[in-house]
């Protein structure tokens, strides 16, 4: 844990007890910016003369993540790095370990609080280990000093992720209610999806954002490149009542993205709508267009908005580097939430940024 600076005690106790650290602040509405900030990914693996004749990385090369995101007044800063799993070819047996390693500072208006550190371990069924098998002296854990009004804790993260790549889907029909008594549908035909068994996300950098448990499916589709959920469930500590969160985030490529390497994620995900949505007897009318199903609607408590890329692409179109902005929006979303969500994005960072 980085130590404090001299001097600079007083000011960050002032900061601390102004820091919005009960449960009612948590749980307070919000409308407006939620999420922004870069993710700046150099995937050293994919750069020539880092990979072997066939194109496979060299041991020992790693990806780097550069991150700088916020969530209104708390800030995330620092890198974690990717190493892939490697497989001798004539005997399959492994010859490096796959893991992502984090080393992320969490902050409150520039101010530090503590880190986000450890290393996830991935296996040959695709999981990533969160519960920290495979590297028991570098559990995956968030980590805030004492200061203040805040009392210092480490909280560790558990479960396990299973990784975009790792099982085939097949194809997936998606259902969305729409006002006016109409379905949409959207059918995905080779899907690859992230499942999410189990995952514990540790509390912080606040004691109030407490530990949310994971489970469900976040799939990909291969044909279109966007990302598909009909369920995924983030279950407070402590609640029986689980947040339902459903909706798309769409891949629109830019015209010219061979020549500026431009596309965007346009999300339109939504919280807990089946809780508000008129009953099922009420959807009579006859399905109407795919494009309705990836229509944004903003009125109902989720998130929207975008995530830019600008990539530098090989001749081939992968992507060696990526510039990516995040620009999410909250509509009557509350703190905690959007911190649940900020934690999910960044323990799938690996999946999620993947062609």
């Amino acid at each position: 844990m980085k130590p404090l600076q001299s001097g600079t005690f007083a000011l960050l106790t002032g900061l601390l007890l102004a820091l919005p650290v009960t449960n009612a602040a948590a749980q307070k509405s919000v409308t407006g910016p939620a999420i922004g900030g870069t993710i700046e990914i150099t995937f050293n693996t994919r750069i020539p003369g880092n990979t072997d004749n066939e194109g496979n990385p060299n041991k020992g090369v790693s990806d780097l993540y550069k991150v700088d995101l916020s969530a209104g007044s708390i800030g995330i800063k620092g890198k974690i790095e990717r190493t892939p799993r490697i497989v001798s070819k004539l005997l399959g047996k492994e010859i490096q370990k796959g893991k992502l390693f984090y080393q992320l500072a969490w902050k409150f208006k520039d101010t530090y609080l503590g880190d986000w550190l450890g290393t996830v371990i991935t296996n040959d069924r695709g999981e990533y280990l969160w519960n920290g098998a495979g590297d028991t002296n570098s559990r995956p854990r968030i980590q805030i000093q004492t200061v203040g009004n805040q009392a210092g804790f480490t909280d560790f993260f558990e479960g396990i992720m299973i990784g975009k790549g790792a099982q085939g889907g097949g194809s997936a029909k998606f259902v969305r209610k729409l006002t006016g008594g109409k379905v949409a549908t959207y059918t995905a035909t080779n899907t690859d999806p992230m499942d999410f068994r189990q995952l514990t996300l540790a509390k912080g950098p606040l004691g109030v954002y407490g530990p949310v448990t994971v489970d469900g499916k976040l799939v990909y589709d291969r044909e279109s490149g966007s990302w598909i959920t009909s369920g995924i469930n983030l279950t407070p500590a402590g609640s029986k009542t689980p947040d339902k969160v459903t909706g798309s985030i769409r891949w629109i490529e830019d015209p010219n993205r061979a020549s500026n390497g431009k596309g965007q994620y346009v999300f339109n995900l939504r919280w807990n709508e089946d809780r508000v949505q008129p009953s099922d007897e009420t959807f009579t009318a006859g399905e109407v267009d795919e494009e309705s199903f990836f229509a944004v609607d903003a009125s109902k408590p989720g998130l929207t908005g975008t995530v830019d890329y600008e990539d530098k692409l090989t001749p081939e179109g992968t992507p060696v580097y990526s510039k990516v902005t995040m620009n999410l929006s909250a509509n009557n979303m509350e703190r905690a939430q959007i911190m649940a969500f900020l934690k999910l994005w960044l323990v799938g960072v690996g999946p999620l940024n993947d062609e």
